[in-house]
């Protein structure tokens, strides 16, 4: 390109590409994409592009493969809160904005305050060697093309994480006052500044300022439930699980920031015990108990927790004996993209995971490898990845064995799972999350043993000190995690 140089104006605008080519240099051509193709012309319709990848970010090959030599060219889509750390490439890439904004700022340090924003139809280029980072505050589609092959070095870092080089880097970790002692085993993110808590003493704690101060809200029932859920819809819209036998496992919704609150749900079995709930949107979700009458105990809503109903028998495969959930963190139960839900089992011998492809219409079953027994089985599932191939990881073990290593496994995409390391944590774990950062998986899991992470699908965790928790969430697209705990504590980690 003529005048292209690594200063002035126009180095300004080459520089915008690179923040988006970290996200694909290790990406090939995507599966089932439907290309007519000569030594002329590469034709993509719109409605062939295969989507692949899910959370915060998925990509559609168009044609070539960034990481080989020749062309490429393929389209990323990212949501709201996705931002990328600061880093540079080695030649030029080209990218065009379809649709939203993208922000860009330049140098080695990532600020806000000296970005740019780029709108759709802006186009800029990027020379080598030039640091820059990136962010997007709504739905965007940005075109990329170039000759590869390509690499990308994360200013600070070695390698590329998003490829999974370099050793990993230790979340900033941060504790917060909560004002309150009670055992917190629920956190629900609505952003990076509206976060809600829920746990024992009918615990109820909301901040909306990003956990500078934290106010608790009035507990449904006073102080004598156990809220051991709660899903957050905004600042003001909540839903809290409490959990118990019989009538102490109970639902309820608030519309005005917990100010009062409407029963939704009252368990009206005996033996019946709630664990964990979780929706798709604000209308749509389910909750999970433990069974007591040979089949799952699966309930539904479609009116944003108001009211619930159970999923009827021959839409569930049978219950083993025995088989429940462990109310640790409230994720055993996790919604996906499309309809589709995860709920983790144990307890009774059991270790299965129970999945929907129809919004918890139907379910079915699959065995989980992870440890099995009484006070053991799939404590929390987090999803990795979503799209046409959800990835989920099962995490769990056993509490009552605490000279043995938490164990956890992942799916293939499908029905199948397999093990991956244990995780660094004695007895099991009770909580996970997962998040895209920067191009990089990262799940985290806690216990109030400890924390660990992973930044390649369970291959290997790292050990986070300083965090002994129940409950963890990553806010929605943000590279920030709130996990909570025992005698209120509360802990905010930032992924770099």
């Amino acid at each position: 390109m003529p005048g292209s140089s690594p200063s002035g104006r126009f180095a300004a605008a080459q520089a915008a590409v690179g923040v988006l080519f970290a996200l694909s240099a290790q990406l090939g051509p995507a599966a089932g994409s439907q290309v007519a193709e000569d030594s002329m012309n590469v034709i993509v319709p719109a409605d062939s592009l295969d989507w692949q990848g899910s959370g915060d970010m998925r990509f559609a090959t168009l044609y070539g493969n960034s990481s080989e030599p020749g062309q490429f060219a393929f389209r990323i889509e990212t949501r709201p809160g996705f931002e990328m750390a600061p880093h540079t490439n080695p030649a030029t890439e080209h990218l065009t904005v379809l649709s939203g904004t993208l922000h860009l700022g330049f140098g080695e340090t990532f600020d806000k305050g000296k970005g740019t924003a780029y709108g759709p139809g802006s186009y800029v280029a990027v020379g080598a060697g030039v640091a820059a980072y990136m962010w997007f505050e709504e739905l965007t589609v940005v075109q990329v093309h170039g000759t590869g092959p390509f690499t990308t070095q994360y200013v600070g870092r070695e390698g590329d994480p998003a490829a999974g080089g370099g050793a990993p880097s230790d979340p900033e970790v941060e504790e917060l006052e909560s004002g309150t002692d009670a055992v917190l085993q629920a956190v629900s993110p609505v952003s990076a500044e509206v976060v809600w808590t829920s746990g024992h003493a009918g615990a109820v704690l909301v901040t909306l300022d990003g956990g500078k101060s934290w106010e608790r809200r009035g507990g449904p029932s006073g102080d004598s439930l156990q809220f051991r859920d709660i899903h957050a819809f905004s600042a003001r819209g909540a839903v809290a699980m409490s959990a118990g036998s019989g009538s102490a496992s109970r639902i309820y919704r608030t519309d005005d920031g917990g100010e009062s609150w409407a029963l939704a749900f009252l368990m009206d079995h005996p033996e019946g015990f709630l664990d964990c709930l979780d929706f798709w949107d604000d209308e749509r979700g389910f909750a999970y108990g433990d069974s007591f009458d040979g089949s799952p105990y699966v309930l539904s809503t479609d009116d944003g927790g108001g009211s619930w109903r159970r999923v009827p028998r021959d839409a569930l495969p049978p219950a083993n004996e025995g088989e429940g959930g462990f109310a640790a963190s409230g994720t055993c139960a996790r919604a996906g993209e499309d309809g589709r839900g995860w709920i983790g089992t144990g307890a009774g011998g059991s270790a299965r995971v129970l999945a929907t492809d129809d919004y918890g219409s139907t379910w079915t079953a699959a065995e989980v490898d992870l440890a099995r027994g009484p006070s053991a089985g799939v404590y929390t599932l987090a999803v990795l990845s979503d799209g046409k191939e959800a990835r989920v990881m099962a995490l769990g073990g056993d509490y009552a064995a605490e000279d043995v290593l938490a164990n956890a496994a992942i799916s293939d995409g499908g029905g199948n799972w397999r093990p991956v390391a244990n995780a660094p944590i004695s007895g099991a774990v009770y909580g996970s999350a997962a998040a895209l950062v920067d191009g990089r998986e990262i799940v985290l899991a806690v216990s109030p043993a400890g924390a660990a992470y992973t930044e390649d699908r369970g291959e290997s965790w790292t050990a986070l000190a300083g965090v002994a928790a129940w409950a963890v969430e990553f806010a929605p697209g943000d590279r920030v995690g709130w996990a909570v705990g025992a005698e209120g504590r509360i802990w905010r980690l930032r992924f770099q």
